[in-house]
């Protein structure tokens, strides 16, 4: 998990990063709502892989921030079911868009 923390002290924003999570074992960072994800490639909100899905380029795209790191073990069957469970809720959501 990526946080940034903005020039108040204020946590702003979330991402996740997991280093596995790929069809090919890629690693994925998800940017609910960010602009990260659309500055490289993708669409707001979105996911991206492979060398851009980067901590240290996310990082830098933040570079008015600090971002905070939480990391946890997990496995690579793990991280693809987390990936899945995104990508269903982020279809339900835009089905349910107005």
């Amino acid at each position: 998990m990526l946080v940034t923390t903005n020039s108040w002290g204020l946590r702003d924003h979330a991402a996740l990063y997991m280093s596995q999570a790929g069809e090919r074992g890629q690693p994925i960072l998800f940017d609910p709502s960010g602009s990260y994800a659309q500055s490289n490639g993708g669409r707001t909100g979105d996911v991206v892989e492979g060398s851009t899905a980067s901590i240290g380029k996310f990082s830098k795209y933040h570079t008015d921030s600090k971002i905070e790191k939480n990391c946890k073990d997990t496995s690579k069957k793990e991280e693809q079911r987390l990936l899945q469970k995104m990508k269903e809720c982020k279809a339900q959501v835009s089905l349910n868009a107005p």
